[in-house]
């Protein structure tokens, strides 16, 4: 059978080519988060390689070269792997790959191990098996494989969301505004990855062979998503900048005495002074302006007051835009400029807090005082 490209089949190659593009501008960046923008590559090379089999079985030209059945197989216990480090590396304060990192990719030369017999095998043969399998008389071996195969990555996904749900409350406990630090775009990324393992185990699970289509157009999908937020965001494939999230204290020498010392403080500067009207307030400003240690400070709003610093921050910020809502004056002010009056700097986060810590809308909140 003469092989010949269709839509499909261009649309694959595409995305390959943009894959081997960008991993190739990622290895080239020299600047701030080089291990993760290393992994990020690795991810898209593998990506890259799968399409270009995905191109070889969807015009059957592996038939004219039998020997590239199923060479692709292991690549599945390597994207987990890859995606979830980047997590890690994107995320983790002063992460290195070390060695015990390689234990991930175990299962990856268990599988290219037990697959090796088959690698040997003859052309023959290998287009038999690939016959018999896809003719739906697949033997049990090929069903274990495949149920390993759909398991393994969701523990990847799985790990990937703790690990950026972990990322969120660290980051609240440093910063009082997290719209720009929260990798809302790897959350994105993540569904993508969600989407591409659900039509696998659809896939295989109910026979509906037609949806390989979709996994590998989703996987072209994701790829130029990652393009286009590299051109319209270059920070993302810098990496965010290093932050100084802080530890725990453990081993803190505050006393009782000086922590009741330094509350007085922060409650009466953050009435007086209002450092919450800042929208870039973070744990390091506040304590520069308090003149005591970042580790203190955030020590005291964890224990003292039950609060991540996020929190805290906020319910300073909705008490003050009830305040300016509830002025006269403000009547027919817009409430988004007075969330931003407040300290908020989107108002989708203003309207959250709002309704976190208020219990209801800013318009809501309007709404009453007028009826009062």
């Amino acid at each position: 059978m003469q092989p010949s490209l269709d839509l499909y089949a261009i649309l694959f190659l595409f995305g390959a080519v943009q894959a081997v593009f960008l991993a190739v501008v990622l290895l080239a960046i020299k600047r701030r988060n080089l291990t993760a923008n290393r992994i990020l590559a690795a991810f898209l090379a593998a990506l890259a390689f799968l399409l270009l089999m995905a191109v070889a079985y969807h015009t059957k030209y592996f038939m004219s070269i039998p020997h590239l059945i199923r060479i692709d197989a292991p690549l599945v216990f390597v994207f987990g792997p890859l995606f979830y480090l980047y997590i890690l590396a994107l995320t983790s304060q002063r992460f290195a790959f070390e060695k015990r990192h390689l234990l991930h990719f175990v299962p990856f030369v268990i599988y290219d191990g037990y697959l090796l017999p088959f690698y040997l095998q003859s052309e023959t043969i290998k287009v038999n098996y690939w016959i018999i399998v896809h003719g739906h008389n697949s033997p049990w071996p090929w069903h274990l494989e495949m149920a390993v195969s759909i398991c393994h990555p969701l523990i990847y996904i799985i790990l990937a969301i703790r690990q950026l749900a972990s990322h969120r409350r660290t980051i609240k406990e440093s910063f009082s505004s997290i719209e720009k630090i929260n990798l809302a775009w790897i959350r994105n990324l993540l569904i993508g990855v969600g989407l591409v393992w659900a039509s696998y185990f659809v896939t295989y699970s109910f026979d509906v062979d037609w949806l390989i289509h979709v996994v590998a157009l989703l996987i072209v999908g994701m790829i130029y998503y990652m393009g286009f937020k590299g051109l319209i965001q270059p920070e993302i494939f810098a990496a965010e900048e290093e932050r100084e999230l802080q530890p725990k204290y453990a081993k803190s020498a505050l006393s009782s005495d000086k922590a009741d010392a330094y509350l007085e403080k922060l409650l009466n500067v953050m009435k007086t002074e209002k450092p919450y009207a800042d929208s870039d307030l973070s744990l390091q400003k506040l304590a520069k302006k308090l003149a005591i240690s970042s580790h203190h400070l955030s020590q005291i709003i964890n224990d003292r007051l039950r609060q991540n610093f996020f929190e805290f921050v906020n319910r300073y910020r909705v008490e003050e835009a009830k305040r300016l809502i509830a002025v006269p004056e403000n009547r027919n002010k817009n409430l988004a400029e007075i969330g931003f009056q407040a300290g908020f700097n989107s108002l989708s986060s203003f309207n959250a807090a709002f309704k976190k810590h208020a219990g209801m809308t800013p318009s809501q909140f309007r709404a009453s005082i007028k009826h009062q």
